[in-house]
C-alpha cells in the first residue's frame, strides 16, 4: 500500500537536519495544523514496511541532541520551540514505534503538566509486527510563549531505540480569548457533583476519553433547576454560546446533552432569557444563537428534570463559551473523505445508507452535492406512547468550503399520530425544524447557515424525531449551496464509522501466519513449499485433531447462560428449530437461519448473549449426549453462519454496543468456547476441510482483534481481563501461530497491570457489585491464573496469595445460607451446586481445589463428590485426580473471625456465627463501580430468612426499570433526603471494631452535601447475638424532608405509627421487630416496589414488596434512632426510648433498648469529640453501651474513646482512644480491645478471672476497678 501524501516538513535525525515547523491554516480562522516528524519519512506512519539503515535509528542514550530536540535523561525526550500559534485549545497526538523485542510505557508533558499517560506500547514477539505503532493524544490550553512537549519514556533501557516519532499539534477550532469571554468570567453553580468542579467549565478540555473527573462540571442529580453563572469584570455583548457535553461513561457516542436550556442575562434583579433551546438529540456540542445582549452576568439554566433522558436531573458540561458578535466558533477538522453515509437507529441499529451521487468534486464552489437511499427503510420503534420521542440519526456531512444554505429533502411513509420532524443541527447549532406531516409525504426545505457558521468544515447533523408511533424514512437527500461532502467523523463518538469488515484471510495468508519449523508441522511445510495447499489443508487438520501437546482443554460450563431459566438440553432443541429467547420481549422467537447476528430484534442484552453462543455449547452438549447428527450440523452451519457474515471490524469498537457482536469481552467468551467446543467435535467426520481452516482463520482473526481492540491500554475492571483471558487461551493452545509470542508478552503485561491496579488489599476489586466481584475473582483471575503456565505467561509471585485472599473474600460477603445478596448490579442467589457466581458451596471447592485452603474445606461439606470432580476436571482436564486426592488431604478449618469489615471494597459484615441461621447485617458503603444510589445502606438476615434486602436488578441494563427503580436511594435501606437521588460516590472505609461480645461500625458521607446536608453519619451497634441498634444524624443546614427506608422481601408486615413499630408477621418461622425513637416526632409511611427475590437462577417473576418510610420534616441537624430485633419465631418484641444528651442531636444521641434478652443504655456521638452526658452515660466516644447495673455492669463498650462512667462511677478508663468490648460475669470478666499498650482500668467487683482477647491475663484492684496491661 503506497503512504498517504503528507507534509515534507519533517525532522531528518539520520543527517541532524532540523526543519521549520510547518503550519497549515484552514479558512478565516487560522486553526493551525503543526507536524513534527523524526525519522525516515518513508516509514514515520508505516512501521511494518522495514527497510532503512543503522543511521536511521534514534537512540534514547542522551545523543539525541540534533537541532532543539534534547535529551532530558536515559528515558525523556523533548522538544522545545516558539510556535506561531494563536493561544487557544489544541490536542497533541503523538506517533511512535520501537524497535523489535522492547515494550515502552510513554507519557507527555506539556510546559511539566502532564498531558496522557502512561499509556504501554507491548512488546512485541519475535514474529509480532516488527515496528508496532504507539498512538496517544489529548488536549491542553496554549497561552501563548515557549511550548516544551517532553516524551517521558518509560521501561525502555538505555541505548535502545526509537523507530520513528511524529507529532501532530492541532488546534480544536476555539475562538481565541478575543472572542470567548467565558475566560475572564468568575463562575458560580448551583451545586457540584464530588469530583466534578465548576472551574471546569472555562478550561479549555472540551472532549477527552477516560474519567470525567476534574475535566467537567456537574450538578447535583436532584430534580431542581440547575444552573452556572458567569459574571464578567464589566458589561460584554454577546450574541451565540457554544456548550460542549460530555458523554454517558457506560456509551461514549451518548452524550449527556441537556434536553431544554436558557440561556440568560441579568437585567437589574430578574433573568432575561436570550435564547430557549431543546435539544432532541445528544450532540457532543450545541451551539446556540440569538439577538446580541450586553450585560455583565449570563446564566446556563436547566429547568428540573430536563437533563438528558437517562440521567434527567443532572446538567453536566464540559465547557461553557460565550462568544461577541463577529467571532464564531472554530470547526473541526474532518479526518477524510468518505463515500457513504449512514442513517442509523440508535436501539435497533438497522441502518439507510446514504451514498454519494458520484465522484467526490475536486475544485468548485457551489457545486451540489447529494446523498441518496440505496432503497433500504429506516423504522422508528412503535408503538409510541405519544411522549417519548423515536430518534433516528444519521452521522456527519462536512464541506471545505464556505456553506451559506442547506436543502433537505426527506420522504417518509406510515408516520402515525403527529407525525415526525427532522432537526437539523448545523454544527451544534439547531436550524429551524422540518415538519413531516402524517401519512405518506416528501418535504423539502431549504435552510440557510448563520454567517458566523459559514466557515468550512463544519458538521451537519439529521435527526429525525416521532412521538406518534411507527415511521420509516425511505429517503433522504441533502444538497447545499457551497460544497458538501459525506466525510467521517473526526469524533468517533459523535458517529461511529461504517462497519468496515477485516479483510478475510485465505489459505494462503493462514500457512504464513505459523510457524511451519515447529516440531509436528514438516508435512504440512512441505506441501506448502511444493504450493500444493490442498493437501497442505489435509496435514494440517491431521496435525491438530492428533496433535498431544498440549492437552486438549477442559470443558468450562461456568457462567453460562440459562435463558428462561430452561434446561440446557430444551435450550439446545429451541436453537435447533431456530428460536432463540429474547429478553426484549421475554419470550422465545423464531428467527429462523442463517441467523442475523447483529439481532435487530433483540435489545443490547439479547445481542450480547447471541454474541458468546452460549447456546450453541448447548447444542455441542447435546449431540455428545445423544450422537443425533442434527444438532452438530446445526452447529457447523452456524459457525459458518457467524465466519461469513459477521467478520471483525477493521478498526476495533470505540464502545462494545456499536460493534456487537465484536467488542472484547464477547469476542474473547466466544473464543474460549469455540477453542473448547473444537476439540470436542474435531474427530467427527461430519466436519469437513474446509470447516476446520475456517475454525483455525476464525482463531487467529479473533487473536489479531483482541490485541487492537484495547491498543495496549489498560482499562480497569472485568471486560479487559476477560479480553485478556480469551487471548490466554488461544496463545495456550495455538502457540504455532507466529504472532504468539506477541500475544503473550502483550497479554502478560496487562495482566501484571490489572493485578497493581484493580485488586484491593482486602482481598476486593474495583467491581463492587456482588454477583461482578466475585466473577472477577473465581472466573476472569482464576483462569488466568490456571492457563498462565501452559500459555507461557509469568504473572509474578503474588498472584496465588491474592487470589487465595480473594476467595477468602468471596467467602466473607456470603449470606448465612451460602448465597449472596443483590448488592449493587446483581440479582440475589441461593447457594446451590455449580453455583460460579456467589455460591459458598461452589466458591470453597474451587478455593479448597486450588490452594489446600483448609478455611474453604470446611464449606464444602455440603457439596456433592461429582461437584468437585467436576471442577477439578474443568481445571486440571486429564490430571484432575491428582488434585482431588490432595483435595482430600485438607483437614477442615471454622474460621476464627465472623464479623469483618472490608475498607477497600467499602463493605461491612457483622455476622454472629457461620450457621444457616446466624444474625446477618450488611452494610454498603461502596468504593468501586457497579454500584448504586445507596450510600450506607443496610441488609438484615437472621434465622435462616431474609428480611430488610436490596432489590438487585432486573436481567439487563435495557430494562426501563434499572432506572426507575433499582439503581434509585428511593429502593434501598438509607436515608432520603427531599426525595433527591443520592449521586454515585465513593463511600468512607468505615470505623470498626469487633469482638465476642459487640460489632460496631460508623461511616460518613457528604453524598447529600449538594442538598445542604454536609454529612450523613450511619452508625450501626451489633449487641451480639441478639439485635441492632442504627443510629443516623444529618449535619448541615436548611430545612428537609427526610425518610428512613426499610425494604422487606415479600411478606406480611404489622405497621404501628401510634408508638412508632413495624414487625413482620410471618406465620411460621422467623420475624423482624423494628421500633423507632421518637415515634411522636415522625409518621411512617408504606409502599411497595419491585424486589427480586432468592433463586437458583434468575429471578424471573420480580413480586412487589412492601417497604416503609419513616419520615421526619424539619431544620437540620436530625436524627434517627432504630431498634432491629430477629426472633426464631413468633411476634418480635423490642423498644428504643431516646434519652436527653447534652448539646442535643447535633453533639449525639443516647437511648434506652428493651429487647427479650434485656435492657441496656447506648451513646452515639455525633459532633465534636469531647466528653459528655448521654442521658446516665458520660463518655467521650463516639458510641458507647452498657448493661447491668451502674454498680455491677454486664455488658460493657467503648468505640475510640477512653473514658466511659455510669451515674457518675467510672466503668472504663483507657490510657488513649482505643475501643474496648467487655463481658462480666461474678467472677469471669472477658475483654476485647484494639489498644496496643498501656493500662486498663475496669470496674468488676466480683472477678477473681479475667481474659484479654481470649488468653488469661494477670490483674490488680484499684477498688472496684480491676488493673491490667493491654499488651
Amino acid at each position: 500500500m503506497p503512504a498517504p501524501a503528507r507534509s515534507r516538513a519533517t525532522l531528518m535525525l539520520a543527517v541532524a537536519v532540523l526543519a521549520v515547523p510547518h503550519v497549515r491554516t484552514y479558512g478565516a480562522l487560522s486553526s493551525e495544523f503543526l507536524v513534527i516528524d523524526c525519522g525516515p519519512e518513508d516509514e514515520a506512519f508505516h512501521p511494518t514496511t522495514g527497510g532503512g539503515d543503522a543511521a536511521s535509528w534514534v537512540p534514547l542514550d542522551g545523543s539525541y541532541r540534533s537541532g532543539e530536540w534534547t535529551s532530558a535523561g536515559p528515558q525523556s525526550l523533548g522538544y522545545s520551540f516558539t510556535p506561531e500559534l494563536s493561544p487557544g485549545h489544541y490536542r497533541l497526538r503523538c506517533y511512535l514505534t520501537v524497535q523489535t523485542g522492547y515494550q515502552l510505557s510513554l507519557s507527555a508533558l506539556v510546559n511539566d503538566r502532564r498531558l496522557f499517560g502512561p499509556i504501554v506500547l507491548p512488546r512485541p514477539g519475535e514474529a509480532g509486527p516488527a515496528y508496532p505503532l504507539l498512538h496517544a493524544d489529548g488536549f491542553f490550553r496554549y497561552e501563548g510563549g515557549a511550548l516544551r512537549i517532553t516524551l517521558d519514556c518509560d521501561q525502555l533501557p538505555q541505548g535502545d531505540r526509537l523507530r520513528a516519532i511524529r507529532l501532530e499539534l492541532v488546534s480544536l477550532g476555539k475562538l481565541t480569548e478575543a472572542g470567548n469571554v467565558v475566560p475572564a468570567a468568575t463562575i458560580g453553580v448551583d451545586s457540584e457533583l464530588s469530583g466534578c468542579p465548576a472551574s471546569c467549565l472555562s478550561d479549555g478540555v472540551t472532549e477527552y476519553t477516560g474519567s470525567t473527573s476534574g475535566r467537567s462540571w456537574a450538578s447535583a442529580e436532584t430534580p431542581a433547576d440547575h444552573w452556572a453563572t458567569f459574571v464578567l469584570p464589566q458589561a460584554e455583548t454577546v450574541d451565540h454560546a457554544v456548550l460542549c457535553w460530555p458523554a454517558f461513561p457506560r456509551d461514549p457516542f451518548t452524550y449527556n446533552t441537556a434536553r431544554e436550556l436558557k440561556l440568560q442575562y441579568r437585567r437589574g434583579a430578574e433573568w432575561v432569557t436570550a435564547c430557549h433551546a431543546e435539544n432532541p438529540v445528544g450532540l457532543y456540542r450545541t451551539v446556540h444563537a440569538f439577538r446580541p445582549v450586553s450585560a455583565a452576568e449570563f446564566r446556563v439554566l436547566m429547568p428540573a428534570g430536563r437533563g438528558p433522558v437517562h440521567r434527567p436531573n443532572l446538567l453536566w458540561l464540559n465547557e461553557v463559551e460565550l462568544f461577541r458578535p463577529g467571532t464564531w466558533a472554530g470547526p473541526m477538522p474532518p479526518a477524510g473523505v468518505a463515500r457513504s453515509l449512514l442513517l442509523t437507529h440508535k436501539e435497533t441499529r438497522q441502518r439507510l445508507e446514504l451514498v454519494s451521487g458520484g465522484p467526490v468534486p475536486s475544485s468548485g464552489p457551489g457545486r451540489v452535492k447529494e446523498a441518496e437511499s440505496t432503497g433500504s427503510s429506516l423504522y422508528l420503534p412503535g408503538p409510541g406512547d405519544g411522549k417519548t420521542p423515536r430518534v433516528a440519526q444519521a452521522l456527519l456531512f462536512a464541506g471545505d468550503q464556505p456553506v451559506r444554505e442547506v436543502t433537505v429533502t426527506v420522504e417518509a411513509r406510515a408516520l402515525r399520530g403527529a407525525g415526525a420532524v427532522l432537526a437539523v443541527f448545523w454544527d451544534g447549532l439547531r436550524l429551524p425544524d422540518v415538519r413531516i406531516p402524517a401519512g405518506q409525504a416528501a418535504v423539502k426545505r431549504a435552510l440557510s447557515v448563520p454567517p458566523f457558521l459559514q466557515s468550512p468544515k463544519h458538521a451537519l447533523h439529521l435527526a429525525v424525531v416521532s412521538s406518534g408511533g411507527l415511521a420509516s424514512v425511505d429517503s433522504l437527500s441533502v444538497a447545499s449551496r457551497g460544497r458538501l461532502e459525506v466525510v467521517a467523523s473526526t469524533d468517533r463518538r459523535v458517529a461511529p464509522p461504517p462497519y468496515e469488515p477485516t479483510p478475510r484471510l485465505s489459505d494462503a495468508d493462514l500457512f504464513a501466519s505459523l510457524d511451519l519449523d515447529r516440531p509436528g508441522l514438516a508435512a504440512v511445510k512441505a506441501q506448502v513449499v511444493r504450493n500444493d495447499l490442498a493437501a497442505a489443508k489435509q496435514e494440517l487438520v491431521r496435525y491438530f485433531v492428533g496433535r498431544t501437546t498440549p492437552p486438549r482443554p477442559p470443558i468450562r460450563h461456568d457462567g453460562l447462560y440459562y435463558p428462561d431459566a430452561l434446561p440446557p438440553d430444551q435450550s439446545a432443541d429451541k436453537w435447533l428449530a431456530g428460536y432463540y429467547y429474547l429478553y426484549k420481549t421475554s419470550s422465545w422467537v423464531k428467527l429462523g437461519r442463517p441467523f442475523n447476528w447483529y439481532l435487530p430484534e433483540g435489545n443490547a442484552s439479547d445481542r450480547y448473549y447471541l454474541a458468546i453462543q452460549t447456546l450453541m455449547r448447548f447444542v455441542v452438549d447435546r449431540w455428545q449426549k445423544s450422537g443425533d447428527p442434527r444438532y452438530l450440523r446445526a452447529y457447523l452451519q452456524d459457525y459458518r453462519s457467524f465466519y461469513e457474515t459477521a467478520p471483525s471490524p477493521l478498526e476495533p469498537p470505540v464502545f462494545p454496543a456499536h460493534y456487537l457482536p465484536w467488542s472484547g469481552i464477547e469476542s474473547a467468551m466466544r473464543i474460549e468456547y469455540g477453542i473448547e467446543d473444537y476439540f470436542r467435535i474435531c474427530e467427527s467426520p461430519l466436519l469437513d476441510t474446509d470447516h476446520h481452516m475456517l475454525f483455525y482463520k476464525s482463531v487467529l482473526e479473533h487473536a489479531r482483534f483482541l490485541t487492537k481492540c484495547d491498543g495496549g491500554r489498560l482499562f480497569p475492571a472485568n471486560h479487559q481481563m476477560g479480553h485478556l483471558l480469551g487471548l490466554e487461551e488461544i496463545t495456550a493452545y495455538f502457540p504455532e501461530f507466529r504472532e504468539a509470542g506477541y500475544w503473550r508478552q502483550y497479554t502478560q503485561d496487562l495482566l501484571r497491570k490489572h493485578h497493581a491496579v484493580d485488586l484491593y488489599a482486602d482481598g476486593g476489586n474495583v467491581d463492587t457489585a456482588l454477583d461482578y466481584a466475585v466473577m472477577v475473582s473465581t472466573k476472569l483471575y482464576t483462569y488466568a491464573y490456571l492457563f498462565a503456565d501452559l500459555a507461557g505467561i509469568d504473572l509474578g509471585p503474588e498472584w496465588g496469595a491474592s487470589l487465595q485472599r480473594q476467595y477468602r473474600w468471596c467467602l466473607n460477603v456470603t449470606a448465612p445460607d451460602g448465597g449472596h445478596l443483590g448488592i449493587g448490579d446483581c440479582s440475589p442467589r441461593l447457594d446451590f451446586p455449580g453455583n460460579d457466581i456467589g455460591g459458598r458451596t461452589t466458591t470453597a471447592v474451587r478455593g479448597a481445589l486450588l490452594f489446600g485452603d483448609p478455611v474453604c474445606k470446611y464449606f464444602t461439606q455440603s457439596a456433592k463428590r461429582a461437584e468437585v470432580l467436576g471442577w477439578a476436571q474443568q481445571f486440571w482436564g486429564s490430571q484432575a485426580a491428582d488434585h482431588v486426592r490432595d483435595f482430600d488431604a485438607v483437614e477442615p478449618e471454622l474460621p476464627d473471625w465472623t464479623s469483618v469489615n472490608l475498607p477497600d471494597t467499602g463493605w461491612t459484615i457483622m455476622r454472629s456465627d457461620w450457621s444457616p441461621d446466624a444474625r446477618y447485617l450488611f452494610v454498603d458503603h461502596h468504593r468501586g463501580g457497579h454500584i448504586h444510589h445507596n450510600m450506607n445502606d443496610v441488609n438484615v438476615l437472621a434465622f435462616g430468612r431474609q428480611f430488610l434486602t436490596d432489590p438487585g436488578m432486573p436481567h439487563t441494563y435495557v430494562d426501563n426499570r434499572y432506572k426507575e427503580w433499582y439503581a434509585r436511594t428511593v429502593a434501598h435501606n438509607t436515608v432520603l433526603v427531599d426525595n433527591q437521588e443520592m449521586p454515585y460516590a465513593h463511600g468512607d472505609p468505615g470505623t470498626f471494631f469487633t469482638s465476642d461480645a459487640f460489632d460496631y461500625l460508623a461511616v460518613k458521607s457528604d453524598v447529600y452535601r449538594a442538598t445542604g446536608v454536609e454529612a450523613f453519619l450511619r452508625q450501626v451497634l451489633f449487641v451480639r447475638p441478639d439485635f441492632w441498634i442504627v443510629d443516623d444524624s444529618l449535619a448541615g443546614t436548611g430545612q428537609h424532608t427526610c425518610k428512613w427506608l426499610a425494604h422487606y422481601q415479600p411478606m406480611p408486615l404489622e405497621v404501628d405509627p401510634g408508638v412508632g413499630t413495624v414487625a413482620t408477621t410471618n406465620r411460621e418461622g422467623a420475624n423482624l421487630g423494628l421500633s423507632v425513637a421518637e415515634a411522636a416526632t415522625l409518621s411512617i409511611e408504606q409502599a411497595t416496589g419491585w424486589m427480586n427475590i432468592p433463586t437458583t437462577s434468575l429471578c424471573e417473576q420480580v413480586p412487589d414488596a412492601p417497604y416503609v418510610a419513616l419520615v421526619k420534616r424539619g431544620p437540620l441537624p436530625l436524627g434517627y434512632g432504630v431498634l432491629l430485633v430477629p426472633v426464631p419465631q413468633g411476634p418480635p418484641t423490642g423498644r428504643i426510648e431516646a434519652l436527653p444528651c447534652a448539646g442535643g442531636v447535633g453533639a449525639g444521641a443516647a437511648y434506652r433498648v428493651e429487647t427479650p434478652t434485656g435492657a441496656g443504655v447506648a451513646a452515639f456521638r455525633h459532633g465534636a469529640a469531647g466528653y459528655r452526658d448521654f442521658g446516665p452515660l458520660a463518655t467521650d466516644a463516639r458510641a458507647a453501651y452498657v448493661s447491668g447495673s451502674p454498680t455491677s455492669p454486664s455488658r460493657v463498650l467503648v468505640a475510640d474513646g477512653t473514658r466511659l462512667s455510669w451515674q457518675g462511677a467510672d466503668l472504663v478508663l483507657l490510657p488513649g482512644p482505643a475501643s474496648l468490648a467487655a463481658m462480666v460475669t461474678p467472677e469471669v470478666v472477658s475483654v476485647w480491645t484494639n489498644l496496643p499498650s498501656g493500662t486498663i482500668r475496669l470496674l468488676a467487683p466480683q472477678a477473681t478471672d479475667l481474659r484479654l482477647n481470649g488468653r488469661p491475663v494477670r490483674f490488680s484492684r484499684e477498688g472496684a476497678l480491676v488493673v491490667f496491661a493491654a499488651s
